[in-house]
């Protein structure tokens, strides 16, 4: 029998709102959180996607002394409070478990001084524990940082621990901030763009950069009458540093493995990657092809959000199982004409349409690859 994880819970913070309500409303509606920035560096124009770190500091006052805590750790532990008492998951349980992605963790530690936060919190591993210790989780929190597909693969990882019977529970976090550190890094690929980012489109001129925190809590108990992951791949072609395979041969294989663990799956829609970068889009154009999906309604989150490195698969996924519950397929921000070789169906306009399932994709820097097939309960 096959066995799946059942979607207990889904939340977001992103400069379009606090909460997963707020969020789809405001995406429904249009709205994009890119704003014009200069990059302090280079002095070179792009846009970024910026929580307002006031609102997050008055936001979480009633918790905890806000210059304790760097803008990541507090997002994280607004996110998961709420989380833990919406959904009475005790963290002290044995069957809980803490799983985060992220790529870059509190990497605004390095560009600034901070005499009340240590400098050492910088460091993966120390991020990771100031989560444990504000919520006494009784297991120590998995951390993954896989390029862009980080979210992704943690929900990967979460789905097979629960096959394990091992825990009842895993609480799937995934945040990143814009941070110089970040935009030197994609401006010395040529990486950025100075306009809106355009997925698939034929002027995408690159990438903007945007924050968030978001989760997804996967359990192995049919709780309510929820969604449930059937299937998941992740796959690494190795193909270069930072450019993705032309071929398309990780994230083909990717998808071509998610549709053989589950054949019956309804794939009414695609959550691409999308990041509007010339060789990505391309690429999963391709590997769309590939797998014979080319006529399949997709879209890109990128134009509403930017692109949230570590939280982009979480993020995407919980968007995605939002317009599944609300039976709605989203458009496509930025897009007006397909830029890409090869037939895609790219999404233009919000529409209402039965919908019983997704796939949801993702690409990364090393060649990596992930999908993942999401299904009504």
């Amino acid at each position: 029998m096959h066995q799946e994880s059942h979607v207990l819970y889904t939340d977001l913070i992103s400069p379009l709102g606090f909460s997963m309500e707020e969020n789809f409303k405001a995406l429904c509606q249009g709205a994009s959180g890119l704003k014009p920035n200069t990059h302090p560096l280079f002095k070179r124009k792009t846009y970024t996607s910026v929580i307002d770190a006031t609102l997050v500091d008055d936001s979480f006052s009633v918790l905890g002394a806000v210059d304790q805590y760097t803008k990541l750790e507090k997002l994280s532990i607004l996110l998961i409070d709420k989380m833990l008492k919406e959904t009475n998951i005790d963290p002290r349980n044995p069957k809980t478990l803490l799983i985060y992605s992220t790529t870059k963790g509190n990497i605004d530690l390095a560009e600034t001084k901070n005499d009340k936060i240590p400098s050492k919190r910088v460091l993966l591993s120390e991020f990771k524990n100031v989560l444990k210790a504000f919520f006494e989780f009784a297991n120590d929190p998995i951390l993954i940082s896989n390029a862009c597909i980080s979210g992704s693969q943690a929900i990967i990882y979460a789905d097979s621990l629960l096959k394990t019977k091992l825990y009842d529970h895993v609480i799937i976090v995934g945040g990143d901030v814009v941070s110089n550190f970040t935009l030197s890094g994609f401006y010395a690929l040529n990486a950025l763009s100075e306009e809106l980012c355009k997925p698939f489109d034929v002027n995408r001129k690159g990438i903007n950069i945007g924050e968030c925190c978001t989760t997804i809590v996967l359990t192995s108990k049919k709780e309510s009458n929820t969604a449930k992951l059937v299937a998941g791949s992740s796959t690494v072609d190795a193909h270069h540093i930072v450019a993705p395979s032309r071929e398309g041969r990780g994230l083909t294989n990717a998808i071509q493995n998610c549709i053989q663990q589950y054949p019956d799956a309804a794939i009414d829609f695609i959550s691409t990657h999308g990041t509007a970068t010339k060789y990505n889009d391309e690429m999963e154009a391709l590997s769309i092809n590939n797998t014979n999906l080319e006529k399949t309604p997709i879209y890109s989150l990128k134009g509403y959000y930017g692109h949230t490195l570590g939280a982009a698969g979480i993020l995407e996924s919980v968007i995605s199982l939002n317009a599944l519950k609300e039976q709605l397929l989203i458009p496509s921000l930025g897009y007006t004409t397909l830029g890409v070789p090869y037939e895609a169906n790219v999404i233009t306009t919000l529409e209402k349409k039965p919908i019983s399932g997704f796939l949801k994709t993702a690409s990364g820097f090393g060649g990596v690859n992930a999908a993942l097939i999401f299904q009504q309960a």
